[in-house]
């Protein structure tokens, strides 16, 4: 396994709620409940019908919520309904300057602690850990770009839009945050990131921005890189080598 990879997992499960600063905390908690409040915003949409209905279709083991819902799925079903909730009303506070990402962190995160029944604490350290590492990997992938003409004439401007998709990353921001909600150790989670990195979607966010009319599909798939996450982490901690 690679330095970065073992880095990344050093951070995740070395880091305490204690070494946070009071902000980081607090923006914490106010992005799970903005993404809660996305959540039951978007069961009005097509998208988010459709969504849950597939996750209770596919049902399992009664272990995680699917939010605003009132019913239990899998892990995995869960957090892929809960990950298209989020995302459903482009509503989802944006982390500058890397974009969406609390559809992709946040789901998989609440999943494992619902399992885990892991305290608020537990859960407001992996929500930290998630955007932090997804953050970083995204701002990394986001400086390899091409030059995007977003204004013609005399306002003509040009921005560094990606070559690659962004929201790639943050399946290793998710995926070390559900780690740590399931106490794995260091190597394991180098692993389960590992595993992670197999798992990301491929590079379409281009074709998403300059399709019209918009697909529901939008930037990522939120719910099926949340369900990348959870058996990520789920392979590593049986012993699947990443």
């Amino acid at each position: 396994m690679g330095s970065i990879s073992q880095d990344l997992a050093a951070f995740a499960t070395e880091t305490k709620l204690e070494d946070l600063p009071e902000r980081v905390v607090q923006e914490a908690k106010r992005m799970l409940m903005d993404s809660i409040g996305c959540a039951l915003a978007a069961h009005t949409t097509d998208k988010g019908k459709m969504c849950t209905a597939l996750a209770r279709r596919f049902g399992g083991p009664p272990e995680s919520s699917i939010i605003g819902a009132g019913d239990k799925v899998s892990c995995c079903n869960a957090a892929f309904a809960n990950g298209e909730l989020i995302m459903a009303m482009d509503y989802d506070a944006l982390l500058e300057p890397v974009g969406h990402v609390a559809p992709h962190v946040i789901p998989p995160v609440l999943a494992m602690a619902e399992i885990a029944r892991a305290s608020g604490k537990d859960l407001i350290l992996a929500t930290a850990l998630a955007f932090e590492i997804a953050a970083r990997v995204m701002r990394s992938m986001k400086a390899i770009g091409t030059d995007v003409v977003v204004l013609e004439g005399a306002d003509r401007q040009s921005i560094k839009w990606p070559k690659v998709f962004g929201h790639s990353g943050c399946n290793f921001g998710a995926t070390a945050g559900t780690g740590r909600i399931l106490k794995l150790g260091k190597d394991n989670i180098a692993h389960a990131l590992g595993i992670a990195g197999h798992l990301c979607q491929l590079p379409v966010e281009m074709k998403f921005l300059f399709s019209t009319p918009a697909a529901m599909t939008k930037y990522a798939s939120a719910g099926w890189q949340s369900t990348g996450a959870v058996i990520a982490t789920l392979l590593a901690d049986m012993g699947y080598v990443g």
